[in-house]
């Protein structure tokens, strides 16, 4: 009978072709990729707005829908940096980019 606490022998794996291993390959990979911090910074500044803007559309698509007027439709708010009217709402851009602005009154 063999006795189970017998320290036992691996057969050695074949070498790979490349000196770097599998595993420490994909850690520089995966290190490659992470943004520094200026990176996400830049993408927060982009990507938030964005969602704000998505999310007035959508109380815009719904006052529409339901009978409203809806007289202006920006971006930011502050000065008016530009603007076009299109039938009774008018779109544009303000000078701060931080919130949207919708204006809307009952028909």
């Amino acid at each position: 009978m063999k006795d189970p606490f017998e320290r036992r022998e691996r057969p050695r794996r074949a070498r790979r072709c490349c000196s770097r291993s599998p595993r420490r390959s994909l850690v520089v990979v995966v290190r490659a990729r992470v943004p520094d911090r200026r990176s996400r910074i830049v993408g927060v500044v982009l990507t938030l707005p964005l969602i704000i803007m998505l999310h007035e559309a959508g109380h815009f698509v719904d006052r529409q829908a339901t009978g409203m007027k809806v007289t202006e439709f920006f971006v930011g708010f502050g000065p008016r940096i530009w603007s076009f009217q299109r039938g009774e709402t008018e779109y544009g851009v303000k000078a701060v980019l931080a919130r949207r602005l919708l204006q809307a009154s009952s028909a």
